[in-house]
């Protein structure tokens, strides 16, 4: 707002993975690693700076093919909630001096995933199904208490979600691509206000 109260406003994240690659006679496939991210935000106080997170990857090619190919996955990352992240989800975020929004915590999430995937027809349909559970700490509440700005929160929640999905290549270079998707929000908030989120 032209005040300079933020020129000396500065956040990262660093991040390094480690992935492990293991492949048996193009059946059984499997990956296994982990993600370290160390932040730093400005403004807030952080229990956590440095966050690891799993990587893990089963999947079975029951025709060997690609055709039909049951997995199981578990991931996480961490998201970035600094005051230009803010500003992009949402210009008319309220900020301080005189609101509580110039930085909050990362939020963190921990995916666990059940699915199948494969590809027919010399691979021009390919096709994904799966059902997803996410463990969000610290995710972006919004809400606004007075007209013209919006408030931002963290709360811990947790997400399941379905997931359909077709690819169809006629031609090279060429992709059509269909989704849908299913989502279902559990909430520990203690903000006695309404949220942005459905519960479906």
């Amino acid at each position: 707002y032209g005040s300079k109260s933020l020129s000396d406003y500065s956040d990262n994240i660093i991040s390094a993975p480690l992935l492990f690659n293991y492949n048996a006679k193009r059946i059984f496939s499997a990956k296994a690693g982990l993600t370290s991210s160390s932040a730093n935000l400005p403004y807030v106080v952080q229990k956590k700076r440095n966050h690891i997170f799993p990587h893990l990857y089963v999947g079975a090619d029951i025709f060997e093919n690609g055709a039909l190919v049951p997995y199981v996955e578990a991931d996480g990352e961490l998201v970035n909630n600094s005051y230009q992240q803010l500003q992009r989800l949402n210009p008319y975020v309220a900020v301080m001096p005189y609101f509580d929004s110039v930085a909050l915590p990362n939020t963190e999430i921990y995916n666990v995933r059940l699915g199948l995937s494969g590809h027919i027809g010399g691979s021009q349909l390919a096709y994904r199904l799966y059902g997803n559970i996410a463990f969000v700490q610290n995710s972006l509440y919004w809400y606004s208490p007075m007209p013209a700005f919006l408030y931002a929160k963290c709360v811990d929640e947790r997400v399941m979600s379905l997931e359909a999905s077709l690819e169809y290549k006629p031609i090279s270079h060429l992709y059509i691509s269909a989704a849908v998707k299913a989502l279902r929000y559990s909430q520990k908030v203690d903000l006695d206000i309404a949220n942005c989120k459905p519960s479906l």
